[in-house]
């Protein structure tokens, strides 16, 4: 197996190969089971954090990292929960666990709800 120094000297585009195994921690690390778990933790305190008739025209898209992602069924929930953002954070961080929700981000949707 020839070390970094032995390389050739050449320049690939995109550089040199990674090795998955270097690879899968960041990625996984990203999307892995506790981003997965966090999600999930989410989706599930949703509906008490915001109340039943906000949970039936706004709906967790995703959880990316610490940023909330939610989708509204129109742009009067938008405004609504764009205003709400901080209270909703607590919410779901009491429950979740500090630091699970850093920003809530709303948006609506082009298509059909979920």
């Amino acid at each position: 197996m020839p070390l970094e120094d032995d390389r050739p000297t050449i320049k690939m585009r995109g550089g040199w190969p990674t090795r998955l195994g270097d690879a899968l921690p960041v990625a996984m690390a990203k999307v892995g089971p506790s981003g997965l778990m966090a999600e999930s933790r989410v989706r599930r305190a949703w509906p008490a954090a915001v109340g039943q008739q906000v949970a039936a025209n706004a709906w967790v898209h995703r959880l990316r990292g610490t940023t909330l992602e939610v989708a509204v069924s129109a742009d009067v929930w938008a405004n609504e929960l764009s205003y709400m953002s901080q209270v909703i954070k607590d919410r779901i961080n009491a429950v979740c666990g500090a630091g699970t929700v850093t920003e809530v981000v709303v948006r609506r949707p082009r298509g059909r709800r979920r």
